[in-house]
C-alpha cells in the first residue's frame, strides 16, 4: 500500500526520485500513455513500511529494468499542485543521487 492518502481538501503523496547524471546530461522519463507530454525523474510512491532507499531501488528497477546504486540523498522537495482532474495534491519527495 502506497504512502498516499485522501483528505477532504485533496491528496497527500510521499514519493522518491532519482537524479541520474552523466557528465552534463540528466536522465528523465515520460509516460507515453499520458495525453500531455511531460518529463520527470525515475521514481514513484513509497509503500507503507518501506524505507525511502528501498523504494528508490524498487522504483528504479520497475521503470528502467536496471539496478541502481544510491550515492546519497540529494534534496527534499515539497510540492503543491492540481492534477488534470482538479484534485489538489500536497507531495513530499526525497531525491537521491544514483
Amino acid at each position: 500500500m502506497d504512502c498516499t492518502f485522501e483528505t477532504e481538501n485533496g491528496r497527500f503523496n510521499y514519493r522518491v526520485g532519482a537524479i541520474v547524471q552523466n557528465g552534463r546530461k540528466l536522465l528523465f522519463v515520460r509516460n507515453p500513455n499520458e495525453k500531455k507530454v511531460s518529463y520527470y525523474s525515475v521514481g514513484g510512491r513509497v509503500r507503507f513500511g518501506e524505507s525511502a532507499e528501498d523504494a528508490m531501488k524498487r522504483e528504479f528497477k520497475e521503470e528502467t529494468s536496471f539496478d541502481c546504486v544510491i550515492k546519497r540523498m540529494f534534496c527534499i522537495h515539497e510540492n503543491f499542485f492540481k492534477n488534470d482532474e482538479d484534485i489538489f495534491y500536497h507531495e513530499i519527495s526525497l531525491y537521491f543521487l544514483t
